[in-house]
């Protein structure tokens, strides 16, 4: 024998699916929360997203980016739940911050801010390149690939939000960069 010990295929799915979960679920948690306005339906639509994940990973497969991946089986599970609801919300302090926050203090500081607020009353196209982008530090491939459209116009969003935005907080994004 060569040495190799063979390895319970479900046990392998198994190790690698729950190290995908502890890197990216409060990630995907608050992104489903930024965009639906609600706590209770994030972490229902967090359950969801990573059961369909957990079938794919039980089956052996795995995704060349599973944090690109999740949030894209995220975006989709939002546009569902968003469109069935037919829903228009506003996102105010008190349900973004029930999210907890302990590993990361300046994303608390970030969701508190005028900043956060007014990215939350753009247009879905260019609230969601933002939040994906700024706020989740995806690249603007990744950022592409979640919203399933070309990069050209993953940078487009991303720019004319941030224009928006600029016109929206009077100059003062311009000063936060100071």
């Amino acid at each position: 024998m060569t040495g190799v010990i063979p390895v319970d295929k479900s046990e392998a799915a198994r190790a690698a699916f729950e190290e995908m979960v502890r890197d990216n679920e409060e990630r995907i948690l608050r992104y489903a929360a930024e965009m639906t306005g609600s706590v209770e339906d994030a972490r229902d639509m967090v359950q969801t997203c990573l059961l369909k994940a957990w079938n794919v990973y039980k089956e052996g497969a795995r995704p060349d980016n599973a944090r690109a991946w999740l949030y894209r089986i995220t975006h989709n599970e939002i546009a569902n739940l968003l469109r069935s609801k037919r829903i228009r919300r506003e996102v105010h302090q008190s349900i973004v911050l029930q999210i907890p926050q302990d590993k990361d203090a300046a994303v608390l500081h970030m969701l508190a801010s005028e900043s956060f607020l007014a990215v939350q009353r753009l247009d879905e196209p260019y609230k969601e390149a933002i939040s994906l982008h700024y706020f989740h530090g995806l690249s603007l491939q990744e950022t592409a690939g979640v919203l399933g459209c070309p990069i050209g116009t993953a940078k487009t969003y991303v720019a004319r939000g941030l224009q928006t935005l600029r016109k929206m907080l009077g100059g003062k994004l311009d000063k936060e960069k100071e």
